[in-house]
C-alpha cells in the first residue's frame, strides 16, 4: 500500500496536488515537526500509564541498561519491567545517555524526529515530495508512530543510522578536512552499533566510496569502521558473550526450519545482497535501495513463514513492525528513484557522471 501511495504521490498529477495542498502552508515542515512533538507529549504519558495495556518496554530497556551501566554493572544483565533483557547495543546506549541523564531516554524521540523531518527536506529535491515522504513514513506508518509515541528507539535507530549514512556519503561531494571525515565515520560507527541489522550498510557505503573517491578511501573507511565497531562493542561482548545482544537475530529466526541453518544463512544472504553494490553504479538514492535489499532476508522470509504456518494470528501480525528499517530505507529509495531514476536526490554530477575526488 505504501509503495502504491508513493507511485501516485510522485506522478505529475500527484505532485501538482501536493503542491496545491502545501502551498498555503508557510512552514509545513515546522508544522509537521510540531505535530510530532505534540503527539509524543500527549500520547507517551498515556502509553506508559497502563490504561491501554502493558505498553512497550523499549524505552525501559534503555533506562535499565543505562542505570546499570552508570552503577558500574553489566547493562545486559538488567531486566525491563516486562522481564526482558535489553536489546539495544552499546551505540544506542551511548546516543541515549544524554537524554537518560536529563530524565528519560525516551526524550531522544523529541530530538531525532524533528531532525529527521529536516533531513527529509534537504535530502529530497522537491519540497512537496519531501513532505509527502515525511507524512507517509512517520504519521501514516503504524509501526513508526506506535514506536515513537511509546518512547521506543527502534524507529529512532533507523533515523540516526540513515542520517549517519548520508553524512558519510556526502563526503564525496565536499572538501572535508581529515577530522571532519573521521568525525562522520565515528558517528556512523556509533549509529551502526545500535542494532546488528545495520551492519549490512558497510559494504554498500564502501562500494560508494570506492566508486566516488577510489580504493584508498574505501579501505580507509572499512578499516576505521571495523576498529571503531570493535572498540565500541568489544568490551561488552567479551565481558559476557552469552548476554551480548548482537546475536538476538538467531533467536528470532528459531521459527524457520533449522535444517537450513537460518542463523548463518540469513546474515550471509543479507551481506551477499548488500555486496552486490560493488557491481552496480550507485547514486545517493541507490545507497538506501541496496541497504533495503540487504534487509529483505532478515524480515520477509520469517514473517511469510509465520503467516503460512499460523495465519493472521494476533501473535504474528505485530511482527510486521520489525520491518520498520526496510520501510524507512526502502521508502527513501523508492520515493527518490521515482522522482529522478538516473540521478536520485541531490547527487552531484558532472556531464552525467559523478565527479571523482582524490583523497589526500
Amino acid at each position: 500500500m505504501a509503495f502504491t501511495a508513493i507511485c501516485v504521490g510522485v506522478t505529475p498529477s500527484g505532485r501538482r496536488w501536493l503542491a496545491i495542498t502545501v502551498q498555503p502552508l508557510r512552514r509545513p515542515f515546522v508544522i509537521l515537526a510540531g505535530v510530532l512533538v505534540i503527539l509524543f507529549l500527549a500520547l507517551y504519558p498515556i502509553a506508559k500509564s497502563g490504561w491501554l495495556g502493558p505498553g512497550s518496554d523499549r524505552d525501559d530497556a534503555l533506562n535499565v541498561a543505562l542505570a546499570a551501566l552508570l552503577a558500574g554493572s553489566y547493562p545486559y544483565h538488567a531486566l525491563t519491567y516486562l522481564g526482558n533483557p535489553p536489546t539495544p547495543m552499546p551505540g544506542a546506549l551511548l546516543l541515549a545517555l544524554p537524554f537518560y541523564v536529563i530524565g528519560n531516554s525516551a526524550l531522544q524521540n523529541l530530538f531525532w524526529m524533528p531532525i529527521f523531518v529536516r533531513f527529509c527536506r534537504t535530502w529530497f529535491i522537491n519540497r512537496e515530495v519531501a513532505l509527502f515522504f515525511s507524512i507517509m513514513f512517520v504519521l501514516a506508518c503504524p509501526g513508526v508512530l506506535q514506536d515513537y509515541v511509546t518512547g521506543g528507539d527502534y524507529a529512532i535507530n533507523c533515523i540516526y543510522v540513515a542520517i549517519a549514512i548520508d553524512l558519510v556519503a556526502r563526503r564525496c561531494d565536499r572538501d572535508w578536512s581529515r577530522w571532519q571525515i573521521f568525525l562522520a565515520y565515528g558517528f556512523l560507527a556509533v549509529a551502526l552499533s545500535s542494532r546488528p541489522i545495520f551492519i549490512v550498510s558497510l559494504p554498500v557505503i564502501a562500494a560508494w566510496l570506492l566508486q566516488r573517491t577510489g580504493l584508498r578511501a574505501a579501505v580507509e573507511f572499512a578499516v576505521y569502521e571495523v576498529l571503531a565497531l570493535l572498540l565500541i562493542n568489544g568490551p561488552f561482548y567479551f565481558h559476557d558473550p552469552a548476554s551480548f545482544p548482537a546475536f538476538n537475530l538467531s533467536g528470532k529466526l528459531a521459527d524457520l526450519p533449522q535444517s537450513f541453518y537460518p542463523g548463518l544463512l540469513v546474515p550471509a544472504l543479507c551481506i551477499a545482497i548488500a555486496s552486490l553494490s560493488f557491481f552496480t553504479w550507485l547514486n545517493r538514492c541507490q545507497i538506501f535501495g541496496m541497504i533495503s535489499a540487504g534487509f529483505v532476508p532478515m524480515f520477509y522470509p520469517l514473517y511469510t513463514y509465520q503467516l503460512i504456518m499460523h495465519g493472521p494470528d494476533p501473535s504474528v501480525l505485530p511482527g510486521a513492525g520489525y520491518s520498520v528499517p526496510l520501510a524507512i530505507f526502502g521508502g527513501l529509495w523508492a520515493t527518490g528513484f521515482l522522482i529522478d531514476p538516473k540521478r536520485g536526490p541531490a547527487t552531484a554530477t558532472t556531464s552525467g557522471q559523478p565527479k571523482l575526488r582524490s583523497v589526500s
